[in-house]
């Protein structure tokens, strides 16, 4: 199983250094709802770029979506889009 797993990625047009974003995000999104890191933010990583976006989800003050994406130059690799219940709080830029 493992073995078929890495053939795809290898013979995916996608570089090896998208699937370690898509930990990364994990890992962000996890700190996120923790610790409640309503931010965006912007990291360079492995010739890409994770960016996280939050802002009220359609104006609500207590539901935040939470969008990352992954890029390299103005492709756009990957993106995920969460919705987070919080506090009554703006978010931070």
């Amino acid at each position: 199983m493992s073995a078929m797993i890495y053939a795809n990625v290898l013979a995916s047009d996608k570089p090896l250094a998208i699937y370690k974003a898509q930990f990364a995000i994990r890992e962000w999104f996890h700190d996120l709802t923790t610790n409640k890191a309503f931010f965006n933010k912007s990291v360079e990583f492995d010739n890409c770029e994770i960016v996280q976006e939050v802002d009220f989800y359609r104006g609500n003050k207590h539901l935040y979506e939470v969008k990352y994406s992954v890029k390299s130059g103005e492709k756009v690799w990957w993106e995920e889009r969460y919705l987070v219940q919080g506090e009554n709080l703006e978010p931070r830029g």
